[in-house]
């Protein structure tokens, strides 16, 4: 009986080829179609005990790599979307709000929350302002605390675009900013 490792190896040599063309017609960058194949082998290495006729291991293969690239084509698409949800920042959106006049710290703050989404500014302000839990906002504006969690990570990421390391620092840990937000 042949050791695993040998098995494994005469595996690779024989199908790495067609499985990377295989890859390669359904991703668009070499690098992503070598990572995939890097990882088909590294499940097929984990699983190589339980893999009884290792003379027809392709379609196994095809399998693994079909759905690594269904899981990577997913996470691209939810990229993409999240980057359409934040281009509302650009263009008119952006330059039909006044800018900051004197450059103050507090007046980059209040721009910068202004630019911010009605629903995450609110959230944001009653979890900085107001000190409230996730789970009170949730159970305060009716939603779940993952929605909460959810919208406060994407104000903050907002909040990235448009001040300094030392400004957001400011606003979230200090809170000094957000003494009179009510205003806003």
């Amino acid at each position: 009986m042949q050791r695993p490792e040998s098995d494994f190896e005469a595996i690779f040599r024989e199908t790495k080829e067609f499985l990377y063309g295989y890859i390669r017609k359904f991703v668009e960058s070499d690098a992503d179609a070598k990572d995939i194949l890097q990882q088909c082998y590294i499940r097929l290495w984990m699983k190589m005990e339980d893999v009884k006729d290792t003379g027809n291991i392709l379609p196994l293969l095809y399998t693994y790599s079909r759905n690594m690239i269904i899981d990577a084509t997913r996470k691209r698409a939810a990229e993409k979307k999240k980057m359409r949800e934040y281009t509302y920042l650009s263009g008119d959106a952006v330059d039909s709000l006044p800018a900051p006049e004197d450059g103050t710290a507090w007046e980059k703050l209040k721009h910068a929350l202004l630019l911010i989404p009605e629903k995450k500014r609110m959230i944001f302000l009653l979890r900085r302002e107001k000190g409230l839990s996730t789970s009170e906002i949730a159970a305060q504006l009716n939603i779940t605390p993952r929605a909460v969690r959810k919208h406060l990570e994407e104000a903050v990421l907002l909040l990235r675009m448009h001040l300094s390391s030392a400004e957001l620092f400011t606003l979230i840990v200090l809170g000094a900013a957000v003494q009179d937000i009510s205003t806003l």
